[in-house]
């Protein structure tokens, strides 16, 4: 069966629009949308004054995005090797303060009985450990002699050389972090000022393919692409983070729903998770039947990735 497709992307979808628009103006009165427009509130203009505005916010988004890419690069760069160095010089200091390795503690480190040391996963965290180290380093007054201090030498490692890198690399880290929180605000602005005029797009799509039934290759002179191959409906994997409830999913009745990870999960039939749920254990396959399109799901552990499949009907 024949279907027109919407490009992805924003800078294809309003080419789409600027096309359809340009029909419509051309046929004026005798437009085969002027009642299907009117009708639905749809006024091409306001939609594709909308795409210009939309364009610009995905331009600002696509900017903010490369400059937190940037500084995300040049920040890791140079943690990079500090890492590396603080990670030696930690389980040096472990070993040398074995069977005591709590000491370790003292020198910026968080190590747990058995003896893990844990580091720091973000930048200033890591640079907070890093100065407790060079701090504790350098406390030792003659005729002490840090233990760290002949660990240092024979590796060549300068530990003011790194202070200096992870004080550049914090600078980094927050023009990341800043540029990463613009890029998202500029995307969610994009998305929502472009959200209505990309409906009106795949409603006027779906009115033409409808009204030149058998005949749909006209849609071509609106700018759409109409395939005549039959849609591919692939299996579509999900994944549920520890405690997350994925609600009001679609899915098609025949379809089934397989539980291919380590942990069972909740299904409940509808929007939310009320009423009785379906446990569905690892390995376990459920089916979707009539009446029962929208499922909500639900992953009961609090410390495991939940994973299912929902495998399209053959």
């Amino acid at each position: 069966m024949a279907h027109q497709e919407v490009p992805e992307g924003i800078v294809a979808q309003t080419i789409l629009l600027g096309k359809i628009a340009k029909k419509v103006s051309d046929d004026a009165g005798s437009s085969v949308l002027k009642a299907m427009l009117l009708k639905n509130g749809i006024v091409l203009t306001d939609d594709v004054d909308k795409g210009v505005i939309a364009l610009e916010k995905n331009d600002s988004y696509l900017s903010f995005k490369a400059s937190s890419e940037k500084s995300s690069q040049q920040r890791n760069i140079l943690m990079a090797p500090i890492n590396k160095t603080m990670t030696s010089c930690y389980q040096f200091l472990k070993i040398h303060f074995s069977p005591e390795f709590k000491i370790v503690a003292d020198w910026g480190g968080t190590i747990g009985n058995g003896g893990k040391i844990t580091y720091a996963t973000t930048t200033l965290g890591q640079q907070t450990m890093l100065l407790a180290l060079i701090t504790k380093n350098g406390s030792f007054d003659d005729p002490e002699v840090s233990p760290l201090e002949e660990y240092l030498t024979l590796h060549h490692i300068d530990l003011a050389l790194h202070a200096t890198h992870a004080a550049e690399a914090l600078v980094f880290d927050t023009a990341f972090a800043d540029d990463k929180k613009s890029s998202e605000t500029a995307r969610e602005q994009r998305d929502i000022e472009w959200s209505i005029p990309l409906s009106h797009i795949r409603m006027i799509g779906d009115y033409l393919m409808k009204l030149y039934n058998g005949n749909s290759k006209i849609l071509g002179d609106y700018g759409f692409v109409v395939v005549n191959n039959p849609k591919v409906i692939k299996t579509r994997k999900r994944l549920l983070s520890p405690g997350e409830t994925r609600f009001k999913t679609r899915v098609k009745i025949g379809s089934t729903i397989d539980n291919n990870g380590t942990i069972a999960i909740y299904i409940y039939k509808g929007a939310t998770i009320s009423g009785t749920a379906t446990l569905l254990a690892p390995g376990n396959i459920y089916t979707v039947t009539s009446g029962n399109s929208i499922l909500t799901f639900n992953n009961p552990s609090q410390t495991t990735k939940a994973s299912f499949l929902l495998v399209p009907k053959v």
